[in-house]
């Protein structure tokens, strides 16, 4: 069986000034690639690497796998890019590892996952979506204290150690240092004890 991996390399993209340290966090090192090809190999599987992006396109065009372990994160601050390959996938008839489109999707967008996941009656915690033009709201109904983070990630990106806020002044601030690293919806949420959702 012809078995393609789809994956975004650590070492594949610049970093720079303005990069947050957390900007690739989810994509891979080379080495892990290599195992997962060295292992389906040693089970007599070709492999073929598809990369991510463009590259991704024109090789599963070109020749299409028999079947596709999927790792890619995709680039960009989009909500949907993690569904893209996926999405191909699906739309070739290609089978893949992982969720489909709409659940990569959905899971990426932590706002619509949580209104997902609170419409079949599980608690989540008290939040509301900042868009990137809109001003931090000092009156709301949120009791302190408040994480904040970026709406669109996954792996913890954008979360550090200041995301915590525990002083209504400290606020803005924070909303905009993590607008600066991630220019994206940002989600403002009760932090919760978990014991607290049961």
């Amino acid at each position: 069986m012809q078995i393609g991996i789809t994956y975004d390399l650590k070492t594949s993209t610049p970093t720079g000034p303005g990069v947050p340290d957390d900007a690739y966090e989810e994509f891979d090192r080379p080495e892990t690639i290599d195992a997962i090809a060295a292992a389906l190999r040693s089970l007599g599987h070709t492999v073929v690497r598809l990369g991510d992006g463009r590259e991704f396109l024109e090789k599963v065009l070109a020749d299409p796998p028999d079947f596709v372990f999927n790792f890619a994160e995709g680039h960009g601050i989009s909500r949907s890019r993690e569904a893209r390959v996926p999405a191909v996938l699906e739309m070739l008839g290609i089978p893949f590892t992982g969720s489909d489109p709409f659940t990569m999707a959905v899971t990426l967008d932590k706002d619509c996952a949580k209104k997902l996941v609170a419409s079949a009656g599980v608690g989540v915690a008290n939040s509301f979506a900042l868009e990137p033009d809109d001003d931090v709201p000092m009156q709301h109904a949120l009791q302190f204290p408040l994480l904040v983070k970026p709406a669109w990630e996954g792996s913890s990106k954008g979360i550090r150690d200041k995301c915590l806020v525990t002083d209504p002044k400290h606020l803005p601030e924070v909303v905009a240092s993590l607008r600066a690293a991630h220019p994206q919806t940002v989600l403002i949420e009760e932090y919760i004890d978990g014991d607290e959702l049961t």
